[in-house]
């Protein structure tokens, strides 16, 4: 897929880490710390200090204890960097990756503050920019600190490890788990840059697919547009007279076919659908069931056709059998209508350091996965939303992805602040991943029915006397059900219709059943 427009430009290089308190770092390191080592970005401090040869292998004996402290520093990346403008009509400053609690400044003057690692950011910093040298600054709170404060602040919810990480949208492994070591650190674990655009630029692009009885392919693309503007609105009148109309150009190829359609996002709105019919459509399948045809799609969109997206699709349905049967109740998934026995892994993030995760490494997980005659494997709500370039392997190798949000093992807020942001990740990681036809299963949570039923300790930390009593007497924190029952199908349903959702895994399909039980719905072994 390609998502990252042609008139963004990264900033690689000119990089510096600093540390904001050096006093929670080893004394020996104070003064390296705060005169500055050369950062590398994508990348995250932990790398940049081994790289500085100023910590020893966080892998190697008890390294990850002797360095916990790199958790509790707030770290600045600087960027210096030069810039001209080429008179573009918006220039903005791109981040698709931040870990996690940044304050982002250009050339002093505050950009942002951000809170999530699990989503990118776009900021227009037309006015701020300098003909000539620039200054970035990106620096980040402790994450253990923010997940104490905040812990503090909203009140204890249960987890599991020994950091509060339900009270921060970082991946949660990060501060360990059961299989990985302890390197809550930060960094800009993704690209960053500026994006320089005229007219118009695609926000969004989901072509959504069906197929209908007759073997047709249906592809309904939809599309977002944002439009640069011309300054401000001087009155009411005006309101409406810069959203001109802009023409859309979607092509289809594939297997001998080359389809193209025409529309266009009207005067006052910002959107539209463009369908197209494949007569005949090859048809994708799981690995062991059938091939894996990958159409390809283009999208352009302004009155140059100069936005554009490019991606691809495959033609297949997908839907679930949970109905009673002779022994309780199935959780069968059909693709194209035909039952799928789906065997495969659970995976987890490929590194400690989510930054040096390679196409290389992608290729051999997914090699792995085809070696041992696996189908399916499930995105762990531990981790993170993975790179491009893992569901388009699974798009070609025929593996099936069962995806969870990222809330596992805990009980989450449900203020407004994390709702908020919970939202905005999971609408972006939807539009960004429902193209793939590997993509099967949406699953909201892990364990976390089970935890709220069956874990010792989670009912007793979430009574709250102080709230009006429920149907059964007691007073009760909100514990995360918000997001799991009502917050992602609400979005799937907007947003993309074409996969399976559950709220969570195990679950029963059952009420009032037990959320493991091994004859409804799914289970942990």
């Amino acid at each position: 897929m390609t998502h990252t427009p042609t008139t963004f430009a990264p900033l690689h290089s000119g990089w510096t880490l600093t540390a904001m308190n050096p006093e929670m770092a080893p004394a020996e390191l104070c003064d390296p710390l705060v005169s500055g080592i050369p950062a590398t970005v994508p990348g995250e401090a932990a790398l940049d200090l081994l790289n500085a040869g100023l910590i020893d292998d966080p892998f190697d004996g008890d390294n990850e204890t002797k360095q916990q402290w790199i958790g509790d520093i707030d770290w600045r990346f600087t960027c210096r960097f030069d810039w001209h403008d080429g008179g573009a009509d918006r220039h903005d400053l791109v981040v698709y990756g931040l870990d996690t609690v940044a304050t982002i400044e250009l050339n002093s003057d505050p950009v942002a503050q951000t809170e999530n690692c699990h989503r990118s950011y776009r900021f227009d910093i037309n006015g701020l920019l300098h003909d000539g040298a620039n200054e970035l600054t990106v620096t980040f709170m402790s994450p253990v600190r923010y997940s104490d404060q905040a812990e503090q602040r909203r009140g204890y919810y249960p987890h599991t490890e020994h950091h509060a990480f339900n009270q921060i949208r970082k991946p949660s492994y990060t501060f360990g788990w059961d299989w990985g070591i302890d390197v809550a650190n930060a960094g800009i674990w993704r690209e960053i840059g500026i994006d320089s655009w005229s007219g118009v630029r695609l926000a969004e692009v989901r072509p959504l697919v069906d197929v209908s009885a007759d073997g047709t392919g249906i592809l309904n693309v939809h599309v977002v547009v944002e439009r640069a503007g011309k300054g401000r609105v001087m009155s009411p009148m005006d309101a409406h007279s810069q959203q001109k109309p802009v023409p859309v150009h979607v092509t289809l190829e594939g297997y001998g076919t080359m389809l193209e359609a025409d529309g266009s996002v009207g005067q006052g709105r910002n959107e539209t659908t463009i369908t197209i019919a494949v007569p005949e459509a090859k048809l994708w399948w799981p690995i062991g069931y059938g091939d894996q045809p990958l159409y390809a799609v283009s999208v352009t969109a302004g009155a140059d056709l100069q936005a554009a997206w490019s991606g691809r699709i495959g033609f297949r349905t997908t839907h679930v059998d949970t109905r009673a049967d002779e022994v309780g109740r199935p959780f069968q998934i059909y693709v194209n209508d035909v039952p799928v026995h789906a065997h495969g892994y659970n995976w987890i993030p490929d590194d400690a350091f989510i930054s040096r995760i390679s196409k290389r490494d992608y290729e051999r997980g997914i090699r792995d996965l085809v070696e041992a005659n696996a189908n399916m494997v499930r995105i762990w709500g531990g981790g993170i939303y993975e790179d491009d370039v893992f569901y388009d392997l699974c798009d070609e190798h025929g593996i099936m992805v069962w995806h969870d949000f990222m809330l596992a093992c805990a009980a989450y807020p449900e203020d407004a602040e994390t709702k908020e942001e919970v939202e905005a990740e999971a609408r972006e990681q939807i539009i960004r991943l429902s193209p793939h036809p590997s993509l099967i299963v949406w699953n909201g949570s892990n364990e976390n029915y089970v935890a709220y039923a069956e874990w010792g300790g989670y009912k007793q930390a979430l009574r709250d006397d102080d709230r009006k009593p429920n149907d059964y007497g007691y007073g009760e924190k909100p514990w995360g059900d918000y997001y799991y029952s009502e917050l992602f199908p609400q979005l799937l349903a907007d947003l993309d219709p074409t996969h399976v959702y559950l709220p969570s895994s195990p679950m029963s399909f059952t009420r009032f059943t037990n959320a493991n039980w091994d004859t409804d719905g799914t289970m942990h072994i």
